[in-house]
């Protein structure tokens, strides 16, 4: 992949599942590599996957905040899936632990689970494992440190935002020019087209005047010799 300008995803918080998703999407748009169409292919396609493993591994339900990074770690791997070697590293680095249990239950998975008529689909213990949810910073109940992390979260999100914002308007303004193009394509072979009949009414003209004066030059060598 040839170097190019990426979103730099240190200032993003890789815990926040919107502002990954924001990133993902500049990220995209950055490389030219953005198809709102297949990205929305991809996020099903990633939410069959996941809640399917989950049911595999003999989960019955599991946290929100794990299963939205589950989510956006496949999403990332089918999405980029056709650049091949070139495919770039998924870069989230924050790691919930599967079922947190100050976290509430993930309504997607369960009811990924009702709709297939699977059981205890709406057990409300969730099954627990492990420790909790790695801080990437500070102690987040403490109201300053909290404060902070939300400010610097909302100025991620509106960066992210904004150079998605540009992205699209970008998109649009390629598709003006491709539509202005086509226009102008019409209107050249229009004009193409009317020449190429005028050209031909005039060489018909002048083949008509050709031998008119060829009558002529025959009549008068006639009369020349007597005829």
């Amino acid at each position: 992949m040839s170097e190019q300008r990426v979103p730099d995803v240190s200032k993003i918080d890789h815990g926040d599942s919107k502002a990954r998703e924001l990133y993902m999407m500049a990220f995209a748009g950055a490389i030219n590599h953005f198809d709102y169409e297949r990205y929305q292919s991809a996020v099903k396609l990633a939410m069959g996957n996941v809640c399917a493993t989950f049911e595999r591994d003999g989960l019955s339900t599991v946290g929100v905040a794990y299963y939205l990074y589950k989510l956006d770690l496949a999403l990332w791997d089918i999405y980029f899936g056709n650049l091949g070697n070139d495919k770039p590293v998924c870069p989230w680095t924050t790691r919930p632990v599967q079922n947190d249990p100050n976290d509430e239950p993930s309504h997607e998975y369960i009811d990924w689970r009702s709709e297939r008529g699977l059981t205890d689909s709406m057990q409300s213990d969730m099954d627990v494992s492990g420790d909790a949810l790695i801080a990437q910073e500070g102690d987040s109940q403490d109201p300053a440190s909290l404060l902070e992390s939300l400010n610097r979260s909302y100025r991620q999100i509106v960066d992210m935002a904004n150079a998605a914002t540009e992205m699209t308007n970008k998109n649009i303004e390629m598709h003006k020019s491709m539509d202005k193009l086509l226009d102008e394509k019409i209107v050249l072979q229009d004009k193409v087209f009317r020449l190429e009949g005028q050209l031909a009414r005039a060489e018909g003209n002048s083949q008509i005047v050709r031998l008119g004066r060829a009558e002529v030059n025959f009549s008068a060598l006639g009369h020349s010799r007597g005829f």
